[in-house]
């Protein structure tokens, strides 16, 4: 028996410059049932891989400006491995990078200012510790310079609250300006071109 898990997202407008993220934990029942893999061979760093590995399916429903609606499907079994350097050898560094940037803005929207900050520095580090090439490093670099700008938008909050007083995590989000709102909503739907761009 196999366990089956959703992630359901909705967007209103969707362009070419688009650029969507998501990942995914295990949760307690299915590392139980990861328990009932078996393990067979290694991978070429020498690490225990999966046999069946993990499926994952994204399909994509969407409706052209005409009114035609479509649907895509992509399956794929994803290899699972139990050793971190091996997981860690041959990231996609910009779709980490632009991850972490989602996720941190998401945190930094709700008031969790200290939450987001931790998880910029753990991805920075990660980035650091997998560069490996040329496009490695162009992607570090534009990860640093939007993380920069989020973690500078959160600064300026935390001096704000020294001198107006300290606000819980909900209502943070309530005593945010305008210019602000747009800025976290921009760096939560940060596309791959303006990643790029180091814009």
């Amino acid at each position: 028996k196999g366990v089956l898990f959703k992630l359901k997202k909705e967007m209103v407008n969707v362009t070419n410059n688009t650029t969507l993220s998501f990942s995914f934990n295990f949760s307690e029942n299915a590392r139980e049932s990861l328990k009932n893999f078996r393990v067979e061979g290694n991978d070429p760093f020498g690490a225990k891989i999966m046999k069946e590995g993990v499926p994952v399916q994204v399909q994509l429903e969407f409706t052209k400006p005409n009114g035609d609606r479509y649907i895509r499907v992509v399956s794929l079994v994803k290899n699972v491995t139990f050793d971190r350097t091996s997981a860690e050898t041959n990231i996609s560094s910009s779709c980490v990078a632009i991850r972490a940037i989602h996720t941190s803005a998401k945190l930094a929207q709700q008031g969790k200012y200290g939450d987001a900050r931790i998880h910029l520095l753990s991805v920075q580090r990660l980035l650091q510790r997998t560069m490996q090439s040329t496009q490695n490093e162009k992607d570090y670099m534009s990860f640093i310079v939007q993380a920069e700008k989020l973690d500078g938008f959160m600064r300026e909050a935390r001096q704000q609250e020294a001198v107006f007083g300290q606000r819980q995590d909900a209502e943070r989000g309530k005593a945010r300006d305008d210019d602000s709102s747009k800025a976290m909503y921009q760096m939560k739907s940060l596309s791959k071109q303006t990643f790029d761009s180091r814009k």
